[in-house]
């Protein structure tokens, strides 16, 4: 189990002191009850939670004090497991945050989660946990294939598919059809079944929907919200919730599985003629007036298969549609593949006020943007357009597209003026000490 939550000052500079998980309750597991499983997409300040019977209490983020003026706000993920040695049981627990308001204490809690280990031995892994985090977190899937081993991106072309963009669950079935034109027919007779069938609730057509807030504690200006994603169950497909608002994330059936598995294949043995003739279909389908937001959303990993300049065409128009859910999806994508068409409609989300697309947009410039984009983004970290717990995403964002542009900036930061200069170039030459294979010599 993966969760997120954002900490938020709207009032006086609080302190926190501690951030803990509590054990409330373990139980046994139901006879009868079903696993499930699902891949978050945010980015925070990580830490690790490997839960036993014996510990009640576990302190997180190695006993790192937190402080917080008005305005400012840090988004937390917790991978909570159960240990290995551990048998099937149920874990109850909450989060704590203790804090302090100036000379006034106080704690803030979460709503209560339930995790469960269904069998004994190793506990089953979320392929998604990250290098830097706890050996438990080992996954036993394979990561997104990254577009090139080097953290310097040289002599990038114009348009490149070379990369292979990563959806989760949605890829790992794989098809071994050998005709092209085969597959071709199924995409296009199987599309919209796959993509709009069914009763279409309020979260699919806008996106998004308003759920019941958690109920908030009287914390002085501190505020904590909690991100829990909910599998897709008989819905058809997964979502997050923040706050008071749940947001699609993905069609999840296995018709939908199947047919991204027939595009991707499509993408790897299709010609450029097949490829471009299925992609104009699918982009013909969100023109009827019954598309919603949810099937324009799951087209985005469809066309992203196809090695064509139609379908990235029309996927860097999704990046100015006015749906940040849409437009997050689509940058995401551009966050694997090359495709120049995109590159001032991504600068122009991170540009904008903040929005739920402009994380995915800013990592995207890293393989998209080129050296005018890497100075944009630091004169708008200079203008403190950036939270600073974003420091080390904008570091690796503008010495991925400038190294050389990012080498010269971090030699001239390094005796800079401000702290936050100093800390960009902290970072910068962090990166610069990287071999290509990521480990520091």
């Amino acid at each position: 189990m993966i969760i997120d939550f954002t900490v938020l000052n709207q009032g006086r500079t609080a302190i926190i002191n501690g951030i803990f998980l509590e054990i409330l309750e373990v139980l046994d597991r139901p006879e009868q009850a079903l696993g499930s499983c699902f891949m978050p997409v945010l980015e925070p300040i990580e830490d690790t939670a490997v839960l036993t019977r014996e510990q009640a209490l576990y302190r997180l983020f190695c006993d790192q004090v937190f402080s917080y003026k008005e305005g400012d706000v840090d988004l937390f993920r917790v991978n909570v497991l159960v240990a290995d040695a551990e048998g099937p049981m149920v874990f109850r627990f909450r989060f704590e945050i203790d804090y302090a308001v100036g000379s006034r204490r106080g704690k803030a809690h979460s709503q209560d989660f339930y995790l469960a280990k269904f069998q004994k031995g190793r506990t089953a892994r979320i392929p998604y946990a990250k290098s830097k985090m706890s050996p438990h977190t080992k996954p036993d899937l394979p990561a997104a294939v990254e577009y090139t081993a080097a953290n310097a991106i040289p002599g990038r072309e114009e348009f490149s598919t070379e990369g292979s963009y990563y959806r989760g669950w949605q890829f790992r079935t794989k098809s071994k059809e050998s005709n092209a034109d085969g597959l071709a027919a199924h995409i296009q007779q199987n599309y919209w079944a796959a993509v709009m069938s069914g009763n279409r609730d309020e979260t699919q057509k806008k996106g998004f929907s308003r759920v019941p807030p958690i109920e908030a504690l009287d914390t002085g200006g501190l505020q904590t919200s909690w991100v829990c994603f909910k599998a897709s169950g008989d819905r058809g497909y997964e979502s997050q919730v923040h706050g008071e608002f749940e947001i699609y994330t993905g069609r999840d059936t296995p018709e939908y599985h199947a047919l991204a598995a027939a595009c991707a294949r499509l993408g790897e043995i299709g010609t450029p003629k097949q490829q471009e003739a299925v992609a104009q279909s699918l982009i013909d389908a969100t023109q009827n007036p019954t598309m919603d937001t949810a099937g324009v959303t799951d087209t985005i990993p469809l066309l992203a298969c196809f090695r064509c300049k139609r379908a990235f065409e029309f996927l860097a128009f999704l990046l100015k549609c006015g749906n940040t859910v849409v437009e997050k999806n689509a940058a995401e994508v551009f966050g694997s593949i090359v495709y120049s068409g995109a590159r001032e409609r991504l600068l122009e989300i991170v540009k904008q006020p903040r929005s739920y697309a402009s994380s995915a947009a800013l990592r995207a410039l890293g393989l998209n943007g080129n050296e005018h984009t890497a100075k944009l983004i630091v004169e708008l970290y200079g203008q403190e357009r950036f939270h600073p717990t974003e420091t080390e995403v904008i570091a690796a964002v503008v010495f991925r597209s400038a190294p050389a542009w990012a080498s010269q900036i971090a030699r001239d930061y390094v005796a800079g003026h401000s702290a936050k200069q100093r800390q960009l170039a902290c970072e910068l030459l962090t990166l610069m000490k990287k071999p290509p294979g990521g480990h520091e010599e």
